[in-house]
């Protein structure tokens, strides 16, 4: 009987150790893996705060290239502008210089009722207006050459030119 007791006790005492120990175990287990899981979260959030400054550094490196990018291109087109202004006010000096002996002003004196009128009218060369007549309408063209046909003494540009 003691050896059954001894026996009983001794399968008692190995099942509650072997109770004991699994607890442990399990507790010991359930701490790593909660230690586990807090170090991946952690690194997660590391890994997130790195992504997220890398694509705020490039976006600020997008931004600095696109505003360079812009930058160069109003250079370009303000470059461009002061080429045209240039050529515009060359185009304009010539325009001055050749526009004397192809305007003439007259002084037109006309009787309205009782009163005489004097006008200044500008008189056009006939021969300047022919010889740019590719670039006026076709049919103005035809009527200025038809009426420089009748009339070579010089039109005014009043009546064609509106």
């Amino acid at each position: 009987m003691e050896i059954l007791i001894l026996v009983i006790v001794g399968v008692v005492s190995l099942f509650l150790g072997f109770l004991i120990t699994s607890t442990v175990l399990r507790k010991k287990v359930e701490k790593k893996s909660e230690n586990f899981i807090r170090d991946a979260r952690e690194k997660g959030e590391v890994i997130k705060k790195d992504k997220i400054l890398q694509a705020k550094e490039k976006f600020l490196q997008l931004k600095s290239e696109h505003e360079k990018f812009i930058q160069e291109k109003n250079v370009v087109i303000h470059q461009s502008e002061n080429r045209l202004k240039q050529k515009e006010s060359v185009l304009n000096q010539n325009l001055n210089k050749k526009k004397r002996p192809t305007i003439r002003k007259f002084l037109i004196v006309q009787k309205e009722g009782k009163r005489e009128v004097s006008r200044n009218i500008e008189h056009y060369n006939l021969d300047v207006i022919i010889s740019v007549g590719c670039r006026v309408k076709s049919k103005q063209r035809d009527t200025i050459s038809y009426l420089g046909k009748q009339n070579t003494q010089g039109i005014s540009c009043a009546r064609f030119c509106h």
